[in-house]
């Protein structure tokens, strides 16, 4: 099971030590770049590797699980040019291939923290759908009362908009 309390620090931080951040000015790449993909590749080791076990396994919370390390590992070894740097520790940031296994860690701990988030927002959505589906506005009509739910096309909670992964990054910053 999966714990909502845990922490490795803020993730924009996180993203600073692999040499990008949350801005698309200066001498950083924007996390965005990294985070979609990251994402992606969380989804798919899922989908590949841990749903194919029997029984199938839930992805771990703990940075330093073998699971954990191996979907930072094969993500790095997909995307190496997204850590090649001239040298070490350029500006205290990491980079292939000097600090790779840094570089494994952090990345686990993004994916962890990526995988605790999608669950929790999981939760706060059947919650919302449940609340929605309990709330009923009244219409009168003529002679009887009809009823529609509460996320109608009628009820402004219909017209918000889902937000972006990056929007949601932001909360943790």
């Amino acid at each position: 099971m999966w714990d909502s309390n845990l922490k490795y620090g803020k993730i924009a931080e996180l993203f600073v030590n692999l040499h990008y951040n949350s801005t698309r000015g200066g001498t950083a790449r924007p996390y965005s770049d990294l985070t979609n993909k990251t994402l992606k590749h969380r989804k798919d080791f899922i989908k590949n590797v841990l749903d194919g076990r029997h029984p199938p396994a839930e992805f771990p919370v703990s940075y330093d699980d073998p699971d954990a390390q191996l979907c930072a590992s094969q993500f790095l070894e997909e995307n190496v040019a997204l850590f090649e740097g001239e040298s070490p520790r350029t500006d205290g940031k990491l980079a292939y291939p000097a600090d790779a296994k840094e570089i494994v860690n952090v990345l686990a701990k993004i994916i962890c923290t990526q995988d605790v988030m999608y669950h929790r927002n999981q939760l706060h959505a059947e919650a919302r759908k449940v609340k929605e589906d309990t709330i009923a506005v009244a219409t009168p009509a003529r002679d009887n009362v009809s009823v529609e739910p509460a996320n109608s096309p009628s009820s402004p909670s219909s017209t918000k908009t889902k937000p972006s992964a990056e929007e949601q990054m932001q909360e943790f910053e």
